[in-house]
């Protein structure tokens, strides 16, 4: 999978098909010269063909047609599931003009990601996003049909993954377990729902369980298959820690001292 600053890279070449000069780029993308070099080299490994030629720059090779629109095609469906994110994980109010920014795509192809959103999330309840001059955000729904919805956006997440890792070797996919108990979500049930995909088709992909708050989180994933938990640095030295553990060691150096005495 692309990482934000890789789909903006892309972005751009694909605005301009002529060589763009490193330095151009660097101060478009807010990065160092050094880091556009790196990110080159990563979507070369992705299988992008960029063409470079010493003092003018780089460009997309343009007769490398398919295996790109297979990507592209990957690029617009995490654009979407970032969007689903802004609303439902961490209820924005989300704008066609600042999301064209910050994806370098116009403003049509963002409210035609937000037409897919709609659609590919209908209920047969009514609309369930709000639309006005201040931009689009989630309604005023119930919880039940906020938890239905929910349940809708885990399977498509599980759809886009299976094909998206398939197509172009994704490293990782990151479920946030704290975030989604916040909202309902059983987020145990997603991570055995993505192990079970990873095994069954053989993908290398790990999951990274993010968010975790407590011990418990950590037992649980770890329990369920997840390759790796992001734990904080307070709740990981607790983990080392236990009241009988403590007692145990206080009362064995008592017994030493008395047995040396």
């Amino acid at each position: 999978m692309f990482t934000e600053r890789q789909q903006k890279l892309i972005r751009l070449l694909e605005k301009n098909m002529t060589f763009q000069k490193i330095s151009d780029l660097s101060k478009k993308l807010g990065c160092s010269q050094r880091t556009i070099y790196n990110e080159i080299e990563s979507l070369r490994e992705k299988n992008i063909s960029i063409i470079s030629k010493r003092g003018v720059g780089i460009k997309l090779n343009k007769e490398v047609d398919e295996k790109f629109s297979l990507d592209s095609t990957s690029i617009m469906s995490t654009r979407r599931l970032e969007i689903i994110k802004s609303l439902f994980i961490e209820n924005k109010t989300v704008t066609l003009k600042k999301l064209s920014e910050n994806y370098l795509v116009s403003q049509t192809s963002i409210k035609s990601d937000i037409e897919a959103i709609e659609e590919i999330l209908d209920d047969g309840c009514g609309a369930f996003l709000k639309k006005g001059n201040s931009g689009t955000k989630l309604d005023n729904i119930s919880l039940e049909r906020k938890i239905n919805l929910l349940t809708k956006i885990n399977q498509y997440i599980i759809t886009k993954f299976s094909s998206v890792s398939e197509s172009n070797h994704m490293d990782n996919i990151s479920p946030f377990i704290g975030r989604l108990e916040d909202i309902g979500t059983d987020a145990y049930q997603l991570i055995l729902e993505l192990r079970n995909i990873i095994d069954l088709y053989g993908f290398e992909t790990e999951i990274i369980a993010a968010s975790i708050r407590n011990a418990t989180h950590v037992e649980k994933v770890a329990g369920l298959g997840a390759h790796i938990a992001t734990i904080p640095d307070t709740l990981f030295e607790k983990m080392t820690k236990h009241p009988l553990t403590d007692t145990g060691i206080e009362t064995f150096l008592k017994d030493w001292e008395s047995f040396k005495n």
